[in-house]
């Protein structure tokens, strides 16, 4: 029977462990990377526009944030947050921009995309 509760103790540990290691994502650390890129979104000419190379560095660096589904719900929220909290930002722009900085990502970068089908 103590075996049992050691098993089911450490499958417990090892579940909260999981939760806490996609849960590692800091906002802090995403709105750094993002920061060269408010400029940009702001006043931007067009769904072309270059984004400046610190920006693109910033949005690679986002990326390699999140490996798991949960980690990239976590930067997806951080994003929302931060889109939601800067005046003036062209949506259409920012959902091009990680395509303009050769990156690949499933959510943009806008105060209404839904984090939870990330």
């Amino acid at each position: 029977m103590r075996t049992v509760s050691v098993l089911v103790a450490i499958c417990m540990l090892a579940i909260a462990a999981s939760y806490a290691a996609e849960a590692a994502v800091s906002c802090t650390d995403v709105d750094k990377n993002l920061k060269p890129c408010v400029q940009h979104l702001q006043s931007g000419a067009g769904s072309q526009a270059t984004p400046p190379a610190d920006c693109c560095a910033g949005v690679k660096s986002v990326k390699s944030l999140a490996d798991t589904t949960g980690e990239h719900k976590a930067v997806c929220q951080c994003m929302k947050g931060i889109a939601a909290k800067v005046t003036g930002i062209n949506y259409d722009l920012a959902a091009k921009l990680p395509n303009h900085c050769g990156v690949t990502m499933s959510y943009t970068i806008n105060p209404n995309t839904d984090c939870s089908k990330v």
